[in-house]
């Protein structure tokens, strides 16, 4: 009978040590298809845009977690997208608030935006992800 069990304990390493190296590749997986997200540069025309921007909850920076049907930008911005540039500025690790204040200082003006988009396979639930972080890009009452 010690036999045995120890037999099955030796079975039981086995599998977790199978598990965990099959845990790898998909993590591998997972770090490949994020170089898969391309750049960018998409004109945004003056005014309201109709993107919701998300803090980032694991990194600095934002995402956009939502785009208004009605948004000029929809058919060229999606959720999980990130913002990068504004008119070649650097706001990839600025946080949802510093990037709508640079938004209304220029939503007079067209604006390039930079934008690094994600293969569309990879977005599941962004919005569920983002959900309680939700703000709207366009300021109150503008």
């Amino acid at each position: 009978q010690g036999r045995s069990s120890g037999s099955a304990g030796g079975s039981v390493s086995a599998t977790s040590r199978t598990s965990r190296s099959s845990r790898t590749p998909s993590a591998t997986r997972r770090s490949s298809a994020i170089t898969k997200r391309s750049k960018i540069s998409v004109m945004a025309p003056p005014g309201k845009l109709g993107i919701i921007l998300a803090n980032k909850a694991d990194s600095k920076g934002t995402v956009v977690s939502g785009v208004r049907t009605s948004s000029v930008l929809a058919e060229k911005i999606s959720p999980g997208d990130r913002i990068i540039a504004i008119d070649g500025e650097d706001v990839s690790r600025m946080t949802v608030s510093e990037i709508t204040t640079i938004m209304a200082r220029k939503s007079e003006f067209e604006r390039t935006l930079t934008v690094l988009t994600t293969p569309k396979h990879m977005i599941r639930n962004h919005s569920e992800a983002y959900a309680a972080a939700n703000h709207s890009i366009d300021p109150e009452g503008s």
